[in-house]
């Protein structure tokens, strides 16, 4: 995300903030994602003396912040008790918001009060990288060249914090390695921290507990060295910035959402005539089934007819060869040959005596002969 745009968000913020009870100052918190704001937030706010989670904190370079939280603070200092609002901001550099999520955001802050700030917490991880520079410088002409005087870096990875000459070393480390933003830090304070996870062993979550609430006291005497509130000298014409950007926005997304309505009635309408489509395709489909289930079952039927004329035509030529071998049957029960053979010799006998008979005898040869062949003819 731009860090001009996420920038312009946490200016808009502070200068719309508006506190119910004038005694509260405000600290806001700025810095990248996964530098450790939330957990800074927390550790300051001390839930229940056990630093519990209330500002949700991130995991790696994931952003916890997806949104502004704020939570009011009371220490008590001397002989009386000073409010804190401690503010975490969406990280720099977070993608997963818009800008025009980001200026909604800021929106919804109006009604919250414009009181101004008592401090900016900008925290960095041991050193800047090249967009916290810009980042950095980007703040002074956002606001004015008053916001450096309550701007405070807070480093909260330092191990020796402690240690009051390892900090100054390192904090002088910190403004010789970055001398383009020499002018605007060298003034600035720079604190060191160790706001260590509460996780591992017992041992371990007591010793980060305990470095915890030395880090905290730290803190708060930091804060209560610090005087004066920040009032951001062009407030009402960032203010008239944001909300003319909005207007904008707000045009732009009716027109997206006119676009987006016609796209879906045009895909609606599409819809349909793919439905209809499928529907006529599918009433075809149905009646080429139902052509070829009648195929299918005009085929069977005449099948079925040829099975049972093949059937009859079987029954038939069975019947006629087993008639055929009956007659057979009776045929081979008569010697119809030599009936015939002796009925020839009979007749030639009665006709003239022995010559009568041998032309009997050839009459019947000759009967045998021809039924014989008969029978040949005939298949028998």
């Amino acid at each position: 995300m731009n860090f001009h745009i996420v920038l312009l968000f946490i200016h808009f913020f502070l200068v719309t903030l508006k506190a119910h009870d004038n005694q509260v100052r405000n600290i806001m918190l700025i810095g990248r994602t996964g530098n450790g704001k939330s957990t800074l937030a927390n550790v300051l706010l001390n839930k229940n003396d056990e630093f519990e989670e209330v500002f949700k904190e991130s995991s790696g370079s994931i952003s916890g912040t997806k949104d502004i939280q704020n939570e009011v603070l009371k220490v008590k200092s001397g002989n009386k008790y000073v409010k804190y609002r401690i503010i975490d901001t969406v990280g720099l550099g977070e993608n997963n918001i818009t800008i025009q999520e980001m200026l909604k955001k800021i929106a919804k802050t109006i009604p919250f009060v414009d009181e101004g700030l008592h401090r900016i917490f900008f925290v960095i991880r041991n050193r800047f990288t090249e967009n916290e520079k810009k980042a950095y410088l980007l703040k002074e002409s956002i606001f004015d060249n008053e916001v450096v005087k309550y701007t405070t870096i807070i480093n909260p990875w330092f191990s020796d914090f402690e240690n009051e000459t390892a900090c100054k070393d390192d904090g002088l480390k910190i403004k010789n390695e970055n001398q383009e933003l020499a002018d605007f830090i060298k003034s600035t304070r720079i604190i060191h921290v160790n706001t260590l996870p509460l996780k591992g062993s017992s041992y371990i979550v007591n010793a980060h507990k305990k470095a915890r609430k030395a880090s905290r006291q730290k803190l708060l005497a930091h804060l209560n060295n610090c005087q004066g509130t920040y009032h951001p000298s062009n407030l009402n014409i960032f203010k008239e910035q944001v909300w003319d950007y909005l207007s904008e926005e707000e045009i732009s997304l009716r027109r997206e959402l006119e676009n987006e309505r016609k796209l879906r009635i045009k895909l609606e309408e599409e819809e349909r005539r793919l439905r209809r489509e499928l529907e006529e395709k599918e009433v075809q489909k149905r009646e080429l089934e139902d052509k070829e289930r009648m195929r299918r079952r005009l085929l069977e039927k005449e099948e079925r007819i040829r099975r049972r004329e093949l059937e009859e035509e079987e029954k038939r030529l069975r019947k006629e060869l087993k008639e055929k071998e009956t007659k057979i049957r009776e045929l081979e029960t008569i010697p119809y040959v030599r009936v015939l053979s002796i009925l020839g010799s009979i007749g030639g006998a009665m006709l003239s005596g022995v010559s009568g008979a041998v032309l009997g005898a050839v009459i019947g040869v000759g009967l045998e002969t021809a039924v014989t062949d008969f029978m040949k003819y005939i298949n028998i």
